[in-house]
C-alpha cells in the first residue's frame, strides 16, 4: 500500500477509536459539569505523532464529526471547541516530533500547554455564545474551572499515550511504515 493512502486510512482508523473512546465520558471537575473527560484525544494524538500534524488534525476533525452525527451533545460550538482544544493539543506536538523526535515528554507537555492557553480565549468568545453566561460570569468558570480541567485532561491523556506508547512504539512505527 502506498504510504501517502497508508497514513489516510490510519488516520480514519485511529479517528473511529477515538470517536469510540469518546462515548467513556466522566466529570472532573464538579462545579462544571459539561466538563466531561474522555481518553478520545490519545488515539487522535497517536495519529499525529505517526502520520504528522495534518493527519493528525484531520484525524480530530473527523473524530468530531463522527460524535455530532451519533451523539450530537454539545451542539456545533461544543464540537468547535473541542476540535480547538484537541486540534492544537495533537498538532503541537505533531509538529515539534516531526523535526525532534528525542523530544516526546516535552513536546507532549508543549500539547497539554497550547491547548489550555489557546481554549482562554476560546472559551471568552464562543461561552458566552453557547451560554447566554456574561462574559465575567465566563472568566470565572475560565478561572476556577476550565483551565483545571484543560490541565488535568492534558495530563491523563499524555500519561495514557505515554503508556500506550512505550509499550507499543516499535509495533507501532512498523505498522506507520
Amino acid at each position: 500500500m502506498r504510504k501517502g493512502i497508508k497514513m489516510y486510512v490510519g488516520g480514519a482508523l485511529l479517528s473511529a477509536v477515538g470517536f469510540v473512546l469518546m462515548l467513556f465520558q466522566i466529570p472532573l471537575i464538579p462545579e462544571a459539569n459539561f466538563l466531561l473527560y474522555d481518553p478520545g484525544d490519545v488515539a487522535v494524538l497517536l495519529a499525529g505523532i505517526l502520520y504528522g500534524p495534518w493527519i493528525g488534525f484531520l484525524s480530530v476533525v473527523i473524530k468530531n464529526i463522527l460524535y455530532f452525527i451519533f451523539k450530537g451533545a454539545g451542539g456545533p460550538i461544543g464540537i468547535l471547541m473541542n476540535t480547538i482544544a484537541t486540534g492544537s493539543f495533537v498538532v503541537v506536538p505533531s509538529i515539534i516530533l516531526r523535526y525532534r523526535k528525542n523530544l516526546l515528554v516535552p513536546a507532549l507537555l508543549g500539547g497539554v500547554a497550547a491547548k489550555t492557553l489557546i481554549m482562554i480565549p476560546a472559551n471568552l468568545i464562543f461561552t458566552p455564545i453557547y451560554t447566554g453566561l456574561p462574559v465575567a460570569e465566563v472568566w470565572r468558570l475560565v478561572k476556577i474551572a476550565v483551565t483545571p480541567f484543560n490541565i488535568a485532561q492534558g495530563t491523563i491523556n499524555m500519561l495514557l499515550f505515554l503508556l500506550i506508547y512505550g509499550v507499543l512504539e516499535k509495533y507501532l512505527r512498523r505498522i506507520a511504515g
